[in-house]
């Protein structure tokens, strides 16, 4: 395959016109026909490799689809230059590696561009990619990723390091490994981003929970020990009647655990001022229309007869949960200063980050030291993905809130920010369309 691959590289090098065609083309090395690919020449910079062929005699090339040079893109397994199949060592150095040369989309190479800055009139910076699972959302990420540490240490500024460093924030722990492996593979193996530098993955990747204990004083960490956190599954299971680390609810259930959660943990307390614990029944009523994604009597029954009867003492015993740590770190004087030299934010699973949550990512970034407010808009490079569809909140995912909120936040560190982008990927890589039609079909 290697040797006929360049074959036709060189052929197409000689002869301009060589492959173009509504049709696939075969190149055979032999001249007997035996042995062959099939390919198909898209433009004078891309070719696409679809089939070996061992016997020509015998092929028929009605066995390849009859499909467009898109659809073939979407279908293609790797990307490289074509001088890869003069060098056998790096062609299957490329072959083996399973992520770092994945042949994108066209709409992910349209998006990775856009951030990058590349044929358009501004970089889509802030954004938040949106994506079901297998969009490849996780992926786009860790390429934005590799560039912002390539830029870092000066691959795209004349050999220039930047001061200060990105940071990958993952919502839970274990997705902080994965990243990391994904993001050194694109680093080391993809053969137009690979960087010769020294990179300190390690110190660049994190759990959100483990950033925020992070930004503590040393004396305020022992506090939120992983022991004493309270997660869902510890709430419901005490709001049911079950009893570990709090004690049970006993009274009567008139919403169930999935609803009382998600009022308490994104309303009464992630949507509080900062300044303020929670936010009261009257607090809530003044909210936006659009804000109030529950009932009036629904809250102030959550509020009276959850919250504060049963929720926030059981707390008391040294227990706290993810917005209480949010809470901490933003009321903090001090507490920020931790986070001075980050000079951009890549964030995954974040569907579900609270208004509190959107407001210390804004505040966590170094340019909140710097005035930023002349010029035009400003770009900060904050990256956020998420998958709407496995939301908390109880009438899905908005992104018009999340927009907002986290534009109120920008403006206060610069005046000038540039709004938030949305993307979403349209493509799925696990969710074919001969798995739905099966999945439906039973």
């Amino acid at each position: 395959m290697l040797f006929r691959s360049q074959h036709i590289v060189e052929a197409c090098e000689q002869d301009p016109d060589y492959g173009y065609s509504d049709d696939v083309n075969v190149h055979y090395s032999g001249e007997d026909g035996s042995g062959g690919v099939v390919f198909r020449r898209v433009d004078v910079s891309t070719i696409l490799l679809l089939a070996p062929v061992r016997d020509g005699r015998a092929f028929n090339v009605d066995e390849i689809p009859n499909i467009g040079a898109e659809d073939w893109r979407m279908s293609a397994r790797r990307a490289y230059p074509a001088y890869i199949s003069l060098d056998s060592d790096m062609w299957f150095e490329v072959q083996n590696e399973a992520r770092a040369n994945l042949a994108l989309s066209p709409e992910e190479e349209t998006l990775l561009g856009n951030v990058a800055g590349r044929e358009v009139e501004h970089q889509s910076l802030p954004l938040f990619i949106n994506g079901s699972a297998g969009s490849g959302k996780s992926t786009m990420l860790a390429y934005i990723f590799a560039g912002l540490c390539r830029r870092k240490h000066g691959v795209n500024n004349d050999g220039v390091p930047l001061p200060g460093r990105p940071m990958f924030i993952t919502y839970s722990d274990a997705l902080v490994d994965e990243a990391k492996r994904t993001t050194e593979r694109i680093l080391r193996k993809n053969i137009l981003l690979q960087s010769m530098v020294d990179l300190d993955l390690d110190s660049l990747f994190v759990s959100w929970r483990t950033f925020l204990v992070g930004m503590l004083p040393e004396d305020e960490r022992h506090r939120f020990a992983e022991r004493s956190r309270i997660n869902f599954h510890q709430f419901k299971l005490a709001y049911n009647g079950g009893h570990d680390r709090l004690r049970p609810f006993m009274s009567n259930r008139k919403v169930s655990a999935e609803q009382a959660w998600y009022v308490i943990r994104s309303l009464i307390k992630g949507s509080a001022p900062v300044g303020n614990t929670e936010l009261t029944p009257e607090d809530y009523s003044e909210l936006h229309r659009q804000d109030r994604v529950v009932s009036d009597e629904e809250y102030a029954e959550i509020y009276t007869g959850v919250y504060k009867a049963w929720y926030l003492p059981a707390l008391q015993n040294d227990l706290w949960d993810d917005q209480d740590l949010v809470a901490k770190v933003l009321n903090l004087p001090d507490s920020l200063s931790n986070s001075d030299e980050i000079v951009a934010l890549v964030i995954d699973e974040a569907q579900d980050f609270t208004r509190r949550e959107l407001q210390l990512v804004a505040r966590a970034c170094a340019f909140r030291k710097y005035s930023l407010r002349r010029g035009g808009p400003v770009h900060l490079p904050i990256v956020f993905a998420g998958d709407p569809m496995q939301s908390l909140s109880p009438t899905g995912f908005r992104w018009d809130a999340v927009k907002a909120a986290l534009t109120e936040e920008l403006e206060f560190i610069c005046e000038n920010a540039s709004k938030p982008e949305f993307r979403t990927l349209t493509n799925n890589y696990r969710s074919t369309s001969n798995i739905v039609g099966f999945a439906n079909a039973i």
